[in-house]
This record gives C-alpha cells, structure tokens and sequence, in this order.
C-alpha cells in the first residue's frame, strides 16, 4: 500500500478584534468572504469567554462566580451557572446553578452575559467591574484589520459609543431576549452594560455582532 505525503498548510491567523486572547477557532477566514461574519463574530465571543475565565480564577467560592447565560436553544430566561472550560472546537460548558447536568455549547450560540453583584467578597462582579473602570472610557476603534472586520458591527459600535458618552439608558435586543441599562464600555468588540451607574449591581457583556436592534429609553 503507496504511502502519500500531505504538506502541512499553514495556519492563518483568526479573523478577530484585538488578538488579546489568542482563540484561533476559524482558519483562513480572512480568504473566505462567505464566512467573515460568523468567523470574527466567533471568535469575539470566544475572548470574552476566555476574559471572564480568566477573571474568575482567584474566586474560590463557586457561588461567587456564577453568571446568567443568554443563548440559543434555551428559554426566554437566562440559565445560571458557571463557566467550567473553553475548548479548542469553539465550545464551552456550563455547571448549572441547579445542579443539573453541565451544559456544552457551541460558542456562536452564545448572546450575552450577566453578572450579578454577590453578598460576599471577591465576586466576578466586583472584579469584572474593576477591570471595566480600569479601562479607557472610549474606544474609537475595535483594532482589527479592515478585511476581516464586519463594517455593520463597526457602525453599531459607533453609535453604541456615542450612547456611552452621553450615559443613555438603552434596551438591547438579541435573539429571543433584551437586557435595558446604560453603555458603560466597549472593548474587544464586546458592549458593557451596567443596570445603573451610581450604585450597579448588574453587568451585561453583549457581542456586539449579536446584537438584533437597541432603543433609547426615557430616564
């Protein structure tokens, strides 16, 4: 039986915004217009994962790391629980608060995040909160490179942002679902919402390419 002999493509960096969290889960989509969209939208998600999986290494107390998950296949509401793992296929699992079977899945599923304040201390709250007023209050761009950026995502942040400058109230609707609070900061191409900015106690962490439509909302 001949033997064959493959020569090894080479890898292709991931089509994202702002590399931080190096999360190649598409190759060689910057050569594919077809999948552009749900390439970079993927891996936008899969760095705020890796962000909030990072964040909540020092939090020993699992109850104090617990977040509402927004996605496909569930209802209405959120379903609570812990991030577990990221995997390298573009998956991530979830214990349930309710301690019912983990969850696994695939990262595009994934609409936005809630965290919510705790009675204790440290809480990813507390210590995602930190990291957010630790950041510029604006962003002007997302730093990714034009051709693998998604130029309606680009205009949304625009407009997000000038939201965020004049502290406006917004509803955001993604999927089956919305979240209404106020833009707080944009990074990485993720939308940071705070229910109210003078004492919060929720963060909302939205892809920005997840996002269906917003609406002001009176004060």
């Amino acid at each position: 039986m001949s033997q064959q002999s493959f020569k090894q493509m080479p890898q292709q960096p991931s089509c994202c915004c702002n590399n931080r969290f190096p999360f190649p889960c598409c190759n060689n989509c910057c050569d594919k217009p077809s999948c552009k969209k749900s390439c970079s939208c993927k891996d936008e998600i899969a760095q705020l994962l890796m962000l909030i999986n990072s964040l909540q290494v020092s939090i020993s107390d699992p109850t104090l790391s617990e977040i509402d998950f927004y996605s496909d296949g569930f209802t209405i509401s959120p379903t609570t629980g812990n991030l577990l793992s990221i995997n390298k296929n573009c998956d991530f699992t979830i214990a349930p608060a309710d301690e019912s079977n983990n969850i696994t899945l695939v990262t595009e599923a994934l609409k936005a995040l809630q965290i919510n304040s705790a009675l204790e201390e440290p809480s990813l709250f507390t210590v995602l909160l930190g990291y957010l007023e630790a950041l510029p209050p604006i962003v002007y761009s997302c730093k990714c490179k034009s051709e693998c950026c998604d130029k309606c995502d680009k205009d949304l942040q625009a407009q997000l942002q000038n939201l965020a400058i004049t502290e406006s109230l917004v509803k955001i609707n993604f999927n089956n679902a919305f979240v209404t609070g106020v833009v707080y900061r944009i990074d990485n191409c993720i939308a940071y919402l705070l229910d109210n900015l003078e004492s919060p106690n929720s963060i909302y962490a939205i892809p920005i390419c997840q996002i269906f439509s917003y609406q002001l909302q009176d004060l």
